[in-house]
């Protein structure tokens, strides 16, 4: 029974662990990360890890760093819709253009070098 219990509680906390990878920074990589999106003229918001989650291509407005749990990154966009909007982001699910290939997206975190699973390859087909 015990053993049951623990291979319950590891798949669950398994399945939990892929969400929030990296929101909670230090306040250097929190600015660090700040700048480079608003160095973005729009940027792709997708969780790969996250059963229904629609991409969604935004236009970067304004950035800043907040004191939460540690430091994190918010983000003021306008959607496509033309809608202005402010979120925390998990920077291993912001996409940007990868500075050294403009075919190809890649995380804020792995512009960062910062370990993460942003559980989706750039190119493949998205769900």
């Amino acid at each position: 029974m015990k053993k049951i219990f623990l291979l319950i509680f590891i798949a669950l906390f398994g399945i939990n662990s892929k969400a929030d990878q990296l929101m909670c920074l230090s306040e250097s990589t929190a600015n660090q990360a700040s700048e480079i999106i608003m160095q973005q003229d729009t940027i792709l918001l997708f969780c790969g890890c996250c059963d229904e989650d629609v991409p969604r291509i935004v236009k970067v407005l304004k950035t800043k760093v907040i004191k939460d749990c540690d430091f994190q990154v918010v983000i003021t966009y306008e959607t496509m819709e033309g809608e202005t909007k402010s979120e925390t982001v998990d920077l291993a699910y912001v996409w940007m253009e990868d500075p050294f290939d403009s075919n190809k997206g890649i995380t804020v975190g792995q512009a960062l070098n910062l370990e993460h699973d942003p559980c989706y390859v750039w190119g493949e087909n998205i769900r």
